[in-house]
């Protein structure tokens, strides 16, 4: 991702993409609580994507 599109966290949603590599990223740096913080966050796109489908 380029800097040019980063923006606050509020304003732009994670894709399922951006969040397995940040996990990627998180586990090549050894950011354990990271890691676990962003697990969390792809359980939850998850689940929500779940209910859409049903």
């Amino acid at each position: 991702m380029l800097l040019r599109q980063l923006a606050l966290v509020d304003q732009w949603e994670l894709t399922r993409e951006n969040i397995d590599d940040m996990v990627n990223i998180a586990l090549d740096t050894s950011d354990q609580e990271w890691f676990e913080q962003l697990i969390t966050m792809r359980n939850e796109k998850e689940r929500e994507e779940q209910k859409w489908r049903k």
